[in-house]
């Protein structure tokens, strides 16, 4: 590959970047905005956790300001966590307290609104888009970030961001396992009872608990009974399956 084209592949993904995060290849290359990439990944992935429903239009005009509150508080504490993140940490342990964190900081203003399942996915999508970004710092003049670093230490440990695209992935795979493995009603809470005793049939959203409405319990059985079907790594099972769910509604 010649000057010219490398010059223009950075071009590109630098200009990727700034749509997608709000920084591009010159941050990255600067040790001193490595404050701002972790708050411009935390912010994006806010929006995944939030929008379309999951918290934010359930929360009143009136409430902007206590809804500001609580993600600046909510921000403070995710950014806290990962900067302290280390290759040694009990990544289950240090996850699961993470996402009590947040939703306590909601629960005086947003009790049961902001849920586990809306903590696990601001949490999961900011870790992702952080891994997503590892493998660009072997192809830039300066070391990873200790924090980056740490993360990508853990990317076989990292959980998978839950949504609705997840959880129609899961239920197709469900279909071609054994009966000695998980099946739905052990990796999903149902949202119909008589699913509970099998004859699941097509997949339907009403089937299933909305993630965004998932509890503690809820996540951590899902969590460990879908790491004992998945072959590899969830991060990696997650990338594949999300794309495919999206293409396949898409062409719906």
């Amino acid at each position: 590959m010649g000057d010219s084209d490398t010059t223009d592949l950075e071009r590109t993904v630098s200009s990727l970047l700034f749509f997608a995060f709000g920084f591009d290849l010159s941050d990255l290359r600067n040790a001193e905005s490595d404050s701002t990439i972790i708050d411009c990944l935390i912010k994006k992935a806010y929006v995944d956790a939030t929008n379309q429903g999951a918290f934010n239009a359930q929360a009143k005009k009136q409430e902007d300001e206590k809804r500001s509150n609580a993600k600046i508080k909510g921000e403070v504490i995710l950014k806290k966590q990962i900067s302290n993140l280390k290759e040694d940490t009990d990544f289950d342990e240090w996850h699961k307290s993470l996402c009590r964190a947040l939703v306590e900081a909601y629960e005086e203003d947003f009790a049961e609104r902001f849920t586990y399942g809306n903590a696990q996915k601001w949490i999961n999508m900011t870790l992702k888009y952080a891994d997503m970004l590892c493998p660009l710092y072997s192809h830039l003049p300066i070391e990873m970030p200790l924090w980056m670093d740490a993360i990508a230490k853990h990317h076989a440990n990292l959980h998978l961001p839950v949504d609705s695209y997840i959880i129609e992935a899961v239920w197709k795979c469900c279909d071609g396992l054994k009966r000695s493995e998980p099946q739905k009603n052990e990796l999903l809470p149902l949202a119909i009872e008589e699913l509970e005793r099998g004859g699941w049939g097509k997949y339907s959203p009403d089937k299933v608990k909305s993630w965004s409405k998932w509890n503690e319990g809820d996540y951590l059985k899902f969590r460990e009974q879908l790491r004992l079907i998945l072959e590899e790594t969830p991060i990696e099972w997650e990338a594949e399956a999300w794309i495919n769910i999206a293409k396949q509604r898409k062409r719906d």
